[in-house]
């Protein structure tokens, strides 16, 4: 069998059949594909779109809204149905979970994941050279200390009310489609095989075992897929449609005796609110303001609460992100200029545009004055300092995906979207602006100004980050969860979900770190205790033979 197959194809009712079979070649589905390269597994990883972008197949995951506003409601792509998922599109900010988010938090009902954060500690670091980052060690804020301008005792640093929170980036967001593709088409027992939607995931009656896939492609071909173990890698909405769309013998859908799948909808709210206004060099430090040079890549810091001091008021995990106050004009000026730089360095002149220019070149001074300081680490220096608010979310079963009425191309039910968003979501920014208001006061760092709407109020600038989690979470009780620590479904033998999906609790930190790690946790099980296991198991229907 060829390593690419493209699902128009092959022949109506055949089944193809494998060790390995991934669902969704996004992030986590080429971080799995990718460990299995070089074993004596054969591994078919599916894929509904193709190697591009195709609008027809985009549909597919049109959805409807029906809870707080979200960018989708406004054109914005938040997912990607071909090779590479969201990552051809993302902009390729990374951060792993706090300790804090993985513990059980008396504050934060239904708080807590089956394991500690060190757990995930050394996929964590694997995670991080999948997705070309600095090194992982660079996450520590401590790394950091020499970067702040005119440091003050008790700023972040040994500081027991506030602590950074640190983001690094690859020098270009990594797109994983383009990154890896050929490594996994020149593997002999990998196969890709596009055009593949999966439609429904047969299982025995007895609910027990994944018995076989049903596929169809646009243009109606319909086959099977049967395997050894199924993966389900398709996002954090896709993943919960799919199981809730599998009724042939669990009338609510597969996975789902408890009413879980679907359910504790988690997002990464954000909001612009507040302003800083610096009373030291601190806060104008560039790696505050802006990523900055490392090797191998970019880091920024963020601020948030220290662990100790959450405990202490009982909020959630938000952080502040900030970036400088600009003049009128330079927010469109810098990201012309920047635009205009990349085309130079890449050598793209058809894509610089005249407007692009005309945009930048009345604020040349500044912009220059801008990328020096930055360049030197001296002072940003503009008045004030604008704050973008990144939210943690607390579970809540009624902030949930759920299938609709409306029907896709496929005739499959679309997708209703239902985010809630509570009371202590946005008490807990409340608290945490006078609060860190009290503390810069105190340093003499700084003073936050903040016109935060009534809790009661809708706060319609208040959106999603299209980080999609929490719809089949984890736990040890199949009364709390879809899935347990190993990421697969309560009940059955071979079938494991690897996605954002999965988390109990989301904290503030972008999904795609821990997807990964969670993702390579799930390959090394596979490979080192379920495949081996498998090979001498009588199950029905189960091959390893192409």
């Amino acid at each position: 069998m060829t390593s690419v197959i493209d699902a128009f194809y092959v022949a109506r009712h055949a089944v193809l059949q494998a060790d390995v079979c991934i669902v969704g070649a996004g992030v986590a589905g080429i971080a799995i594909s990718r460990e299995f390269i070089g074993t004596p597994y054969r591994v078919l990883l599916l894929e509904s779109g193709d190697f591009a972008y195709h609008e027809p197949t985009q549909s597919l995951y049109d959805v409807e809204n029906i809870g707080h506003p979200i960018r989708i409601d406004h054109g914005y792509v938040s997912r990607n149905r071909y090779f590479g998922g969201a990552t051809n599109t993302w902009a390729g900010r990374c951060m792993p979970l706090n300790a804090i988010d993985f513990q059980k938090r008396s504050w934060v009902k239904e708080s807590g994941w089956p394991f500690g954060k060190e757990t995930l500690e050394p996929f964590y670091r694997r995670a991080s050279k999948v997705l070309h980052l600095p090194s992982y060690q660079k996450f520590h804020a401590d790394h950091w200390h020499q970067k702040i301008l005119e440091h003050r005792l008790g700023f972040l640093f040994n500081d027991p009310v506030t602590t950074p929170a640190v983001a690094l980036y690859a020098y270009s967001p990594l797109k994983m489609g383009t990154v890896y593709k050929q490594d996994l088409i020149q593997a002999n027992n990998i196969h890709i095989c596009i055009h593949a939607n999966v439609t429904e995931i047969e299982s025995n009656p007895e609910q027990t075992v994944i018995q076989r896939l049903q596929v169809t492609t646009l243009q109606g071909n319909h086959f099977e897929v049967k395997s050894q173990v199924y993966v389900l890698a398709c996002g954090g909405w896709e993943n919960a449609r799919l199981l809730l769309l599998s009724r042939r013998h669990c009338p609510h859908g597969l996975g789902n005796r408890h009413d879980l799948v679907g359910r504790y909808y988690m997002e990464h709210p954000k909001i612009h609110l507040g302003k800083l206004y610096p009373t030291s060099k601190a806060l104008r430090s560039p790696i505050f303001l802006d990523t900055i040079r490392t090797c191998n890549g970019f880091a920024q810091l963020g601020i948030r609460l220290a662990d100790q001091q959450q405990q202490r008021e009982q909020l959630l995990n938000h952080y502040i992100e900030l970036s400088p106050g600009y003049p009128a004009g330079m927010p469109e000026a810098s990201k012309a200029f920047q635009w205009t730089g990349s085309c130079l360095k890449h050598l793209k002149w058809s894509s610089i545009k005249t407007k692009d220019i005309e945009t930048f070149v009345p604020h040349l001074g500044e912009l220059s004055h801008y990328f020096i300081c930055k360049h030197l680490n001296q002072p940003i220096p503009y008045p004030y300092i604008s704050i973008l608010n990144h939210f943690e979310q607390t579970p809540n079963r009624d902030s949930r995906v759920m299938l609709g009425r409306q029907r896709d191309t496929l005739g499959q039910n679309v997708l209703q979207v239902k985010l809630r968003i509570t009371h202590q979501e946005k008490e807990s920014l409340v608290r945490l602006h006078t609060i860190l208001d009290q503390h810069f006061q105190a340093l003499g760092v700084g003073r936050l100004v903040s016109d935060i709407p009534e809790i009661e109020s809708r706060w319609d600038n208040l959106t999603d980050s299209s980080h999609h989690m929490g719809t089949t979470r984890m736990s040890d009780s199949p009364h709390e969860g879809v899935v347990d620590s190993d990421c697969k479904i309560h009940g059955f033998a071979n079938i494991f979900i690897a996605s954002s999906s999965v988390f109990p609790t989301g904290g503030h930190a972008n999904p795609t770190l821990t997807i990964v790690a969670l993702a390579l946790r799930i390959a090394d099980h596979l490979k080192t205790t379920v495949l081996p296991a498998q090979q001498n198991s009588c199950i029905p229907g189960l091959t390893t033979t192409f």
